[in-house]
């Protein structure tokens, strides 16, 4: 938020340099996450990140250096909390397109959209195991918040922390 509104920057792993703002916009650019594209865009290295700015919050991508901004999801839901693979060209996100919060996958490109939850809880913060074949989310499912994991196709659903606190925050090893 160095321009009073948030930004994506890019700096030297060892901190020397000036900060380089990719996004440059005066809308909320937050939630990056750096991947090498499966593909579909060449297999280079791009951003994906969400952003308000169309109104309502949206996934895009660009290139690692800012370049070929592209609006992945274009839709009037809110699409929040990006994840992508390491390869595959899919990038998982939250949405709530159909009336509440559901994880979704989708291509880089903006094809292949596929609801993984579908169900009438509240699902978030999905993230790619290392392999990219499983999904760690977040879910209100069992009535308070647990970590669940799935395979990449949305099925073998597991409750991972099934116990009487709420559980958010979690990490792949």
């Amino acid at each position: 938020d160095q321009d009073g509104n948030w930004e994506i920057y890019t700096i030297a792993s060892d901190g020397s340099g000036t900060p380089l703002n990719l996004t440059n916009s005066p809308s909320g650019d937050t939630q990056p996450d750096w991947f090498r594209s499966g593909g579909l865009l060449g297999g280079s290295e791009w951003i994906v990140f969400t952003s308000d700015r169309d109104g309502n919050l949206e996934i895009y991508i660009m290139a690692a250096d800012g370049s070929e901004l592209r609006n992945v999801t274009n839709n009037s839901a809110n699409d929040s909390q990006p994840a992508a693979t390491r390869g595959n060209g899919t990038i998982l996100f939250t949405s709530d397109r159909d009336g509440n919060q559901e994880v979704y996958s989708i291509y880089e490109d903006g094809s292949g959209l596929v609801n993984l939850t579908n169900n009438p809880a509240n699902d978030s913060l999905p993230a790619w195991s290392s392999d990219g074949d499983w999904i760690a989310f977040t879910t209100n499912r069992d009535g308070q918040s647990e970590v669940y994991v799935m395979n990449k196709d949305g099925e073998e659903l597991y409750n991972v922390t099934q116990n009487p606190a709420e559980d958010y925050s979690w990490t792949w090893r």
